[in-house]
């Protein structure tokens, strides 16, 4: 009898992990999907978040909405890499738009950009390259 519970019991564990897995890997679709949506949750660090939020103002017609439950879509930014190049310093940074759905992120539009690291630099060109995007498809 244990001969038949045992591999039953381990296939279905089996199941259950790989199940699981599959649930937080992202899924990728278009830009488009986020038309008419307007209510944007910005994760970044502090100045670079404040940079972003300045970039999208209010020309925009988007709103920063400081819940993310209160978020239609997400835009998330990080600093990857700096390097001192010479004299220079050198910063590259990811900007991702995405919508969430429970565990599961919906990537709609990613971006990786090297800038001269001056206060803010990368973040602030990513944001400007993601509002021209939008704007072709709002």
């Amino acid at each position: 009898m244990y001969r038949l519970i045992l591999p039953g019991i381990v296939l279905t564990c089996m199941f259950a992990v790989i199940s699981g897995m599959a649930q937080d890997r992202p899924t990728y679709g278009e830009l488009s999907e986020i038309k008419g949506k307007t209510k944007v949750y910005v994760q970044a660090l502090a100045g670079d978040r404040e940079a972003i939020i300045k970039g999208i103002g209010t020309k925009n017609a988007l709103t920063v909405v400081s819940d993310p439950e209160d978020a239609e879509f997400f835009l998330s930014y990080e600093t990857t890499s700096q390097k001192l190049v010479g004299s220079a310093n050198f910063a590259t940074g990811q900007m991702k738009v995405y919508l969430q759905f429970e565990k599961q992120q919906r990537i709609l539009w990613f971006k990786e950009k090297t800038h001269g690291a001056f206060k803010n630099a990368v973040a602030k060109s990513l944001i400007n390259d993601f509002l021209k995007q939008w704007k072709s498809v709002k």
